[in-house]
């Protein structure tokens, strides 16, 4: 059976990832590959307000809160935020843990959320 370290390792493997993080919902990096240039402990931080901001814009913009269903419970939603020099995948695993990529321009966008998707249940596992 993969483990949390296998699937970050695969991931980087990937063309244009420039890093693979998952990241307890405390803030605090479980496990990553990356490049040299990528400090995943300040990443890892960042994630927990990012999930909070996306959830209260979603609530805002009466869309519905980011990652629920229509006015369901909490459900896998992937996010997506494009950046100057790439994009950023936020993806989540289980209920204690997301997944951080982040792609250089070169790298499959829809191919990686598509996998993601696929895979969603398995990946679930894993934390």
């Amino acid at each position: 059976m993969p483990t949390l370290r296998d699937l970050v390792r695969t991931l980087r493997l990937r063309e244009g990832v420039v890093a693979a993080l998952v990241v307890g919902h405390d803030g605090l990096l479980v496990d990553g590959a990356h490049e040299a240039t990528v400090d995943p402990d300040t990443l890892a931080a960042h994630v927990p307000p990012l999930l909070l901001s996306a959830t209260s814009l979603g609530a805002a913009s009466r869309l519905g809160a980011a990652g629920r269903g229509a006015g369901g419970p909490p459900t896998p939603r992937h996010k997506v935020c494009a950046l100057p020099a790439g994009v950023l995948v936020l993806s989540p695993l289980g209920s204690d843990a997301s997944l951080l990529v982040l792609l250089r321009p070169d790298g499959d966008l829809p191919r990686l959320v598509q996998d993601l998707r696929r895979h969603r249940e398995r990946l679930s596992t894993l934390t």
